[in-house]
């Protein structure tokens, strides 16, 4: 993990995927005590997003980047390891996405459609107001990008 100093709490960044983990590590807290704390509770919500895929018919997940991370995803490994999700509970689930560009004016959007069941969407939602939190998004902007997602359906099920 790399580590990011923040006022109260440290960001740690995993290496292997590029996601921070903005609000778990306390900073008056050793990394080696609150570890296997925050790795029960993310296997706690991984099981629950298991469960919801076995039970449910179709599923979004939705994964919104903090908007003042500029590192793009790498949609290769995105795609590989959205599709180990699906092999693993053979669920109709979709992903989207969300992730901030500050290159963009606020009249721009891109959406990549990576896969029929991934669909990634670049947004300008940096915080208008200056604020430093890397959590602060501009909300009007992040509604916009999210409002664009719509189920795609193939043509076979479009017939059922």
């Amino acid at each position: 993990m790399q580590k990011f100093e923040q006022i109260l709490k440290i960001i740690y960044k995993n290496r292997y995927n590029g996601i921070h983990f903005v609000h778990d590590f306390d900073s008056d807290k050793d990394f080696s005590l609150m570890y296997p704390i925050v790795k029960e509770r993310y296997q706690r919500r991984i099981n629950r997003l298991f469960k919801n895929l076995h039970t449910y018919k179709k599923i979004l997940a939705v994964y919104i980047q903090l908007a003042g991370c500029q590192q793009k995803v790498d949609n290769q490994k995105l795609i590989t390891q959205w599709q180990k999700i699906r092999d693993k509970v053979s669920s109709n689930s979709d992903l989207l996405y969300i992730q901030n560009d500050e290159k963009l004016s606020t009249n721009e959007i891109k959406v990549i459609y990576l896969t029929p069941y991934i669909t990634v969407i670049e947004i300008n939602y940096t915080p208008v107001s200056g604020r430093s939190d890397p959590a602060a998004v501009n909300t009007k902007q992040l509604n916009k990008a999210l409002s664009l997602y719509e189920i795609r359906r193939s043509f076979y099920e479009k017939l059922k």
